[in-house]
């Protein structure tokens, strides 16, 4: 993707942040049964915005991953509802990894918006490391049973893609919206999106073969867009702290003005650009099909996690602590940075696993 087309799609993210966002409709959407409008994921479908990141075989727009990041940057800077993390990234990471002519047609489906999938795979044990093995298991009829937790913004008419341990080995199964055999238990996560713990007893489903590309493939696409989702916020949380030490006074100053905040916006803004050049590089590496791949996605968890929590938690106390508020926007992004610290791992699992990996 170009210079110039980058930028005009820059323009109408804003615009569309500008007409459907704000903190007084962030407490309308999260009082909805869906924790979102469900119209809005609809029309970023209908922009085609959602196939940014694929090729034109399984609906794309023949474009590479980088071409996806001002998207999740959008997202992340707004505090976007619409779960692009967990429908553009990890199902749509796990689909494409799958060598399935179904699977080929899901896909297009789902950016589409004429379809939901979610992946499960997270258990209760597996924390954040997405190579642990499953518990949920399959009987000889290929029913599974066990369970799964924290699928985010579930959706009942969804068709799984679930990684379940067999007698191969662990393998992944899709399973058909609507089976019997499967119960749910939904609530609200930090951010007040909707999340859901599942509970197969005997459900039916149809083995798609080894799981182990299928979780990479998820894992890297999540990651990746979680980190670019977590520089715009990052970018959301400086502009609006920026805009509130400038416009509010103090013995007839504004706060810009006292030299110790203004070197802590300045902090917190270079460790946002710091943020946006590591995950440039990694959206590179990744296109390029780099053999240390793995490294540097830790690497942008440890960097992203750190920076993220840095610049939130000072936005919040530049604010007077008022950031914590719901009618301030920055309350929000604290809370979005905790939730995908819970999906993805927080700075400390990612530098053990650095450690544990030299």
């Amino acid at each position: 993707m170009d210079t110039e087309t980058r930028e005009l799609l820059e323009r109408e993210f804003e615009r569309h942040s500008a007409a459907h966002y704000g903190t007084a409709r962030l407490r309308d959407y999260a009082a909805l049964p869906a924790g979102r409008d469900p119209a809005l994921w609809q029309t970023l479908c209908d922009h085609g915005w959602t196939a940014l990141g694929l090729d034109e075989r399984h609906g794309g727009l023949g474009a590479t991953v980088r071409d996806a990041l001002p998207l999740f940057a959008a997202a992340g800077r707004a505090a976007w509802r619409e779960p692009l993390l967990e429908r553009c990234g990890s199902a749509a990471g796990a689909l494409l990894a799958i060598d399935d002519p179904e699977c080929e047609v899901l896909l297009g489906d789902l950016v589409a918006g004429r379809a939901e999938v979610c992946f499960a795979h997270r258990e209760a044990a597996s924390g954040f490391a997405g190579d642990s093995v499953p518990t949920l298991a399959v009987d000889a009829r290929g029913r599974l049973s066990g369970q799964k937790c924290c699928i985010v913004d579930y959706a009942p008419d969804a068709t799984l893609l679930v990684t379940a341990r067999s007698a191969a080995g662990t393998s992944v199964h899709l399973i058909a919206p609507g089976a019997p055999g499967l119960a749910t238990h939904a609530y609200r996560t930090v951010d007040g999106r909707r999340a859901c713990d599942l509970v197969f007893g005997a459900v039916a489903a149809r083995a798609l073969g080894p799981a182990g590309a299928v979780i990479e493939g998820a894992q890297r696409r999540t990651q990746l867009f979680a980190a670019a989702e977590i520089a715009g916020v990052m970018r959301g949380a400086v502009e609006t702290t920026r805009e509130h030490l400038t416009t509010r006074k103090q013995f007839g100053r504004p706060l810009a003005a006292q030299q110790v905040l203004a070197h802590r916006l300045v902090d917190m803004h270079m460790a946002a650009l710091e943020t946006t050049a590591l995950v440039a590089a990694t959206a590179n590496a990744c296109d390029a099909g780099a053999g240390d791949l793995d490294r540097r996605l830790l690497s942008l968890r440890a960097q992203s996690a750190e920076a993220s929590r840095f610049v939130t938690q000072q936005a919040i106390q530049l604010h007077g602590g008022l950031g914590i508020c719901s009618e301030i926007l920055v309350g929000h992004l604290y809370r979005r940075v905790l939730a995908i610290d819970s999906l993805c791992g927080t700075a400390d699992w990612a530098l053990s696993r650095l450690a544990a990996a030299r």
